[in-house]
């Protein structure tokens, strides 16, 4: 019985202080996960994603698609990677051996849910385009409704990715 009740307060302490500061569950699952590291090099990626993806693969996109790339760029899968209260396939995509972006596939049916918690959490989006996407430059994320997938990306590309968003939506 001690035991139940060690339990409760400390269930009851935690939910205090995440809740007083401003954090709830419902907003860890749309924030941009904490082990996204833009900047950091593939290798470095590799090691520190191992114990959250259930398989790792490495490509070369070629021809580079993000503009500015000037070597290379590559894209690691990372299956089952924790997001939003499912397992997903991630895809962190690297321009010159950094990190720049990340792709979360989510399933369609997901959508409207995803959406509006981010709409909670984020406010108005900066840029919406119905059937294509919900975007929140000020937070660099988008949700995408054309193909099914978080979007989380760096400053570095950030103009890259307005530029997409405003276009789409004139």
């Amino acid at each position: 019985m001690l035991v139940t009740r060690m339990k409760s307060t400390m269930a009851l302490i935690i939910a205090l202080i995440t809740t007083s500061a401003g954090y709830t569950q419902d907003d860890a699952d749309i924030a941009k996960p904490e082990i996204i590291h833009f900047g950091q090099d593939l290798s470095e990626s590799r090691k520190s994603l191992a114990t959250y993806c259930d398989n790792i693969s490495v490509r070369e996109i070629i021809p580079a698609e993000i503009p500015g790339t000037i070597t290379r760029q590559m894209q690691l899968d990372c299956e089952g990677f924790e997001m939003a209260g499912a397992k997903r396939l991630a895809e962190f995509v690297y321009r010159d051996d950094k990190l720049v972006l990340v792709w979360i596939l989510v399933n369609e049916s997901e959508l409207p849910a995803l959406r509006q918690k981010m709409i909670t959490s984020y406010g108005t989006p900066s840029f919406e385009v119905n059937g294509a996407f919900t975007a929140f430059t000020n937070h660099r994320t988008a949700l995408r409704a054309d193909i099914p997938e978080f979007l989380f990306y760096s400053a570095d590309v950030s103009e890259q990715f307005e530029n997409w968003f405003s276009a789409a939506s004139n």
